[in-house]
């Protein structure tokens, strides 16, 4: 298993997860809302990805959320 890139990726993550699961969205529901594969998705859920802005931006767009939410939730 891969570690956490870094402690933020590791908040980050972990704020999407609790955000989508809040939602009751799988992972396959937001990556394919976000055109997104659901393994690197995953990954980032993980804190294993370094998401790319844009892929950060569609994501929580198919949460229906904010990137200032989101950012909120991880602490960061």
């Amino acid at each position: 298993m891969a570690h956490p890139t870094s402690a933020e990726h590791a908040r980050l993550g972990s704020a999407l997860r609790a955000i989508r699961n809040e939602a009751n969205r799988t992972i396959d529901y937001i990556a394919g809302e976000a055109g997104l594969d659901p393994r690197y998705l995953a990954g980032v859920e993980r804190g294993e990805i370094n998401i790319a802005l844009t892929n950060l931006l569609k994501t929580t767009s198919a949460l229906g959320t904010t990137l200032h939410a989101v950012a909120q939730r991880a602490e960061l």
